[in-house]
């Protein structure tokens, strides 16, 4: 969860999404988990990467959710 919310973070609109989200939900996430995330949010995109840092970021969250989104369509096609 939470490089998802640091990727949403460093973007114009994505940063009220994530942290709006954050707020509706954080009662489910394990409380190590809850504080990690809400110290990124206090701390700001700058403290948490660095600019080189973020595209890198970015880059395998996208893979991630492209590939856990491929496998799960491999798996409901072959499904009978």
């Amino acid at each position: 969860m939470r490089p998802l919310y640091k990727a949403l973070n460093f973007s114009k609109i994505g940063n009220q999404v994530a942290f709006s989200t954050f707020k509706e939900n954080a009662q489910f996430y394990h409380p190590i988990a809850r504080k990690m995330i809400a110290c990124d949010f206090k701390n700001g995109p700058e403290e948490v990467f660095t600019k080189e840092k973020r595209a890198d970021s970015f880059v395998r969250t996208a893979m991630i959710v492209g590939g856990v989104a491929f496998i799960a369509a491999l798996v409901f096609t072959r499904r009978k």
